[in-house]
């Protein structure tokens, strides 16, 4: 008997360790759903890419990734003040960090298995696209910026004050437009 005990005690122990290792799995992912649910989709992602390839943890993180930069576009459109000569590169900055990130996750999610899934590929598609628009359009307006001698003046030329209100506009519609972006039916009850 204690031969065989001995014998049967390393696979039982490998069995009880299998065990609790995927309770802890399933206890993350009842954490990682939470998180979504309350909001707080960044953690949520970082918590279901950490599962692996447990049930449906990759797409759950690439998803909630994808809105939590939707609410980052909103929060850096609605947060965005009046635009000036002097201090456009501050006042742009959190609205360009947003985009870059969009970039880089556009990156790494085309080389995703999730790539070929249309349904999210096409959000993607249409987040980037307005990533980038803001992205040239930053560029566009440092360039107008960089063409007037602002130790000339002291007040904007009605042109300039247009130009810029007319950017801050366009900067805010496409983020609106981004928000209004939404999820296929089958994320339901992921957020």
């Amino acid at each position: 008997m204690i031969k065989t005990l001995k014998k049967i005690w390393p696979i039982i122990s490998i069995v009880a360790l299998i065990i609790s290792l995927s309770g802890c799995r399933a206890a993350d992912y009842k954490r990682g759903q939470k998180l979504a649910k309350e909001g707080k989709y960044k953690e949520a992602a970082v918590e279901f890419a950490a599962l692996g390839n447990y049930k449906d943890s990759q797409e759950r993180a690439i998803v909630l990734r994808l809105k939590q930069l939707i609410l980052d576009f909103g929060q850096a459109g609605e947060g965005l003040g009046l635009l000036t000569v002097t201090n456009y590169d501050a006042d742009v900055k959190q609205l360009e960090t947003v985009a870059e990130k969009m970039e880089e996750f556009t990156e790494r999610f085309s080389d995703s298995d999730f790539s070929q899934d249309n349904d999210i590929a096409a959000i993607v598609d249409k987040i980037n696209i307005g990533g980038q628009g803001i992205l040239l359009l930053i560029e566009m307006n440092r360039e107008y910026i960089d063409q007037i001698d602002s130790s000339a003046f002291t007040v904007l030329s009605d042109e300039t004050r247009a130009y810029l209100e007319n950017s801050k506009d366009a900067f805010k519609s496409i983020c609106k437009q981004m928000q209004a972006e939404e999820f296929p039916s089958k994320y339901s009850g992921w957020f």
